[in-house]
């Protein structure tokens, strides 16, 4: 039976509630009609234009999301992330805490994952005693939602026909810091949900966003309360920094984001990048690094947790045209790739991998883990260089190899000064220059290039 997402993430919800389709019914039946509803008023084309200024727009709507949390930050314990030239400043939409990136060049970050905890969140469909009648409800971690008030939610997948497939994903639990001889140590532990609850929940707050800019005016200055009553659904899942930074009471998707660079030798450095196709749903027609991805199980979730598992699976996909393992699961070890491609075993033993930091997006709330995959064995490029192949998200219009040598300056300074970068990449892309700046001698002219990283505390 070929059924919508959003009537299958409802019937899966309620299988693990105890309850079968007979009783969910009633509600099946009242979000496709809600569903259509919505349709004739040309739902789609208004939330893909929005999308696409979410884009456009970005600056803007950074502040925007700036005035909304500077509001309420009891405990002023959240830093903004921003770059500045001479030529201005870019805000970017991410928060940090002190000391989770790089200070002055100082890259003393350490990211360990501590462990899986085994908790699950998920949605949970039962009953509540109202003051003059049983209500249905479902419950997402902390929170506490109508169904029906649900079921319109998750009927805006049917009516901008969204494909959404369902699978594991990992939730961060907690992040512990500490200090050892001026090095940042950053311990991420985590715990599961799945993807349909994900998106239904904190992962469609940019649905929500999209639409509030749909409408340009929405764009101008706006009071605080306004914005709050204007954005119902950040207000009810992410309503400050707090709510932010708790992450064992939500769900807190996210994963790495890796700069991947390749000594071709005599120190010869270069990057890959991508711009991304205008028809993904995931940052449609922006810059960003690769590999890139949500952080996932693969076969066991006690297994499976640690970054680098997702690092390597992701590179085995976006960068040498595998198969996606998650949509096509029929091996039975996590790292089977290195079995099916040269260049991924080749790679052991060759190359460094240092991490960026640890930030949050403000549009979803999103953790990212940001990366450089510095290969540094020339002969490994010399063997696999025509191995890398890149899949259909990208868009042609930009070439993926940049050199990082002093006669290409113009084009390194031209792309970072475009505003079309994903905000995250962005981040990466700059820092993983700068720590390549200070580990190999030939980039040492970049670190006069690139953009001061500033932090400013909410």
């Amino acid at each position: 039976m070929d059924i919508s997402s959003a009537v299958a993430a409802l019937i899966y919800w309620g299988e693990l509630s105890g309850l079968g389709v007979k009783d969910l019914i009633p509600f099946i039946s009242y979000m496709k009609k809600y569903a259509l509803v919505i349709r004739l008023k040309n739902y789609r084309k208004r939330y893909q234009i929005g999308v696409f200024q979410l884009k456009e727009e970005r600056q803007k709507i950074t502040e925007i999301l700036y005035k909304y949390y500077n509001h309420d930050n009891l405990n002023n314990n959240g830093y903004f992330l921003s770059y500045r030239t001479n030529a201005g400043t870019r805000y970017l939409p991410l928060i940090t805490k002190l000391n989770y990136v790089p200070d002055d060049n100082n890259f003393n970050i350490n990211i360990t994952c501590g462990q899986f905890t085994g908790k699950q969140i998920i949605v949970k469909i039962g009953d509540i005693n109202g003051l003059f009648k049983k209500r249905r409800m479902t419950e997402i971690g902390n929170k506490q939602i109508d169904l029906k008030k649900f079921v319109r939610e998750i009927s805006h997948w049917e009516a901008a026909n969204l494909k959404i497939w369902n699978d594991k994903l990992y939730s961060l639990h907690n992040v512990i810091y500490s200090n050892n001889n001026n090095s940042h140590n950053i311990k991420l532990n985590f715990c599961e949900t799945d993807f349909y609850t994900y998106r239904a929940t904190y992962g469609s707050i940019n649905d929500e966003l999209a639409m509030f800019v749909y409408k340009k005016q929405h764009l101008k200055f706006l009071s605080y309360k306004k914005l709050r009553a204007y954005l119902p659904k950040r207000e009810f899942f992410l309503n400050s920094i707090n709510e932010i930074f708790s992450f064992s009471n939500r769900i807190c998707a996210g994963g790495p984001i890796v700069l991947f660079a390749i000594n071709r030798g005599s120190n010869n450095i270069g990057v890959i990048i991508q711009k991304r196709s205008v028809y993904v749903s995931d940052e449609p027609g922006s810059i960003t690094v690769i590999p890139k991805a949500f952080h996932q199980p693969y076969i066991d979730p006690y297994e499976d947790f640690d970054l680098e598992s997702t690092i390597w699976r992701e590179c085995y996909e976006e960068l040498f045209g595998g198969e996606d393992l998650l949509r096509n699961k029929r091996h039975i070890s996590n790292d089977f790739y290195l079995t099916k491609k040269e260049a991924l075993r080749d790679l052991r033993g060759c190359y460094e991998l240092k991490p960026l930091g640890v930030f949050w997006d403000l549009f979803r709330g999103n953790y990212h883990v940001p990366y450089c995959l510095f290969v540094n064995d020339p002969a490994w490029w010399e063997k696999h260089s025509r191995d890398i192949c890149v899949n259909w998200e990208v868009d042609q219009e930009l070439k993926g190899f940049l050199k990082l040598d002093s006669g290409n300056q113009h084009s390194l300074i031209h792309l970072i000064g475009r505003q079309d970068w994903a905000p995250e990449s962005y981040f990466t892309f700059i820092e993983g220059l700068r720590w390549l700046s200070t580990k190999v001698s030939t980039c040492g002219f970049i670190n006069k290039l690139l953009p001061a990283l500033y932090t400013e505390q909410v």
